[in-house]
């Protein structure tokens, strides 16, 4: 980004400007139903347990609530109060019992009997977005899609998010670009700390949109990203670079969201059946006015907002985070697989770049602008 000094200084700018859009699909495993394997804790007690009271009895049953993954460690206080009978709830609609939040004598036996099961399957491998059933104890509870190979081992848990740097991360993919540069014989693109704000606030723009669409408390998502800015930067990237008066010759643009978790397992907290999430056109880059694309852009986030208000809140048993090095590869891949986002990377006019990233919910917004001279 050029100084005042540039506001009367004429810009050498032309229409060539790349861009592409990578969105890194989350796929979800459901739990829903059936006995598990947890860590014993010294619970049940024999006696009925609901709102109001407190003391070791209430802290023992929150402990053992949170190992099954129906509440929050962080909330293991003795004292039961709206999210301890919202807890025992989901845990008497899982276990197939009247759904009262009192810890009554059948709610003790279900946590007794529970406390003994064993599980007889291992694991699963789940490609290609096929579904699969898996039996544990006799019942079909396992039920879902996934591109890796999910580990069913009766530990499951709650990982903290880490504390992500997201320049640590930006300068790490940047790296792995210039990687694939370098495999084609092409000069790296060096860092451009002038450019920065251009990607980092074109993020911030679109992580906005997705907000209520990446829901953590839902099942599905319906992530959108777009090169179509609505913010006073401008619209396009070339009147986004110009409201930063940063010039160049040639400019080029990629996006990807991708999703922070992994090994996601989540129970169903109703007697209905799980519905697949409903379908809803992408937003796609096209050719376009900025009222015609605008127009497109509204139509489909109103699509994604009303399949949004069809899902109910889950209750998570297992989920884990990935590392900023899984991250990193996982994008740059994702970039390399895509002949658009391709060309870009290895684009010989481009010498410098910047990566701008914001975080919305459980995702990720990664942009990454080029420029040549």
């Amino acid at each position: 980004m050029a100084g005042p000094g540039r506001l009367k200084q004429k810009r050498r700018v032309r229409k060539k400007s790349t861009v592409c859009i990578y969105i890194f699909v989350i796929l979800f495993t459901y739990l829903v139903g059936g006995d598990v394997v947890f860590a014993s804790v010294s619970f049940p007690t024999g006696e009925t347990i609901k709102m109001g009271m407190s003391g070791a009895s209430v802290a023992s049953l929150q402990q053992y609530l949170s190992g099954i993954g129906f509440y929050s460690k962080d909330m293991i206080t003795g004292y039961f109060g709206p999210l301890t009978q919202k807890a025992v709830w989901y845990f008497q609609k899982y276990s197939g019992i009247g759904a009262t939040g009192i810890v009554d004598q059948k709610t003790d036996q279900k946590i007794r009997e529970s406390l003994v099961a064993t599980s007889s399957i291992n694991s699963v491998s789940e490609t290609n977005f096929s579904t699969s059933t898996v039996s544990i104890n006799g019942s079909s509870t396992l039920i879902g899609s996934s591109t890796t190979t999910l580990m069913i081992h009766g530990d499951y848990h709650i990982q903290e998010r880490p504390d992500y740097d997201l320049r640590r991360l930006a300068l790490q993919i940047q790296n792995l670009i210039n990687d694939k540069r370098a495999e084609f014989k092409l000069d790296p693109v060096s860092w451009d700390e002038e450019l920065v704000d251009v990607p980092r606030e074109h993020s911030i723009d679109q992580a906005k949109d997705n907000i209520d669409l990446t829901n953590r408390s839902l099942a599905c998502s319906y992530p959108i990203i777009r090169h179509e800015g609505f913010t006073p930067y401008g619209y396009s990237l070339k009147d986004r670079l110009a409201s930063r008066y940063i010039r160049y010759r040639y400019a080029g643009e990629n996006i990807a969201m991708v999703p922070l978790s992994k090994n996601l397992l989540y129970l169903n907290p109703t007697d209905k059946e799980i519905e697949p999430c409903d379908k809803v056109d992408k937003f796609e880059p096209g050719e376009g006015t900025e009222e015609e694309r605008t127009k497109l852009f509204r139509e489909v986030l109103n699509k994604s907002e009303e399949a949004v208000k069809k899902l109910v809140s889950v209750v998570w048993v297992n989920k884990e985070w990935r590392t900023e090095k899984e991250l990193a590869e996982m994008t740059v891949d994702g970039w390399m697989n895509s002949p658009g986002h391709r060309d870009n990377i290895l684009r010989p006019e481009y010498s410098t770049a910047a990566i701008g990233i914001a975080i919305v919910n459980d995702y990720i917004i990664i942009t990454h602008d080029f420029l040549g001279y």
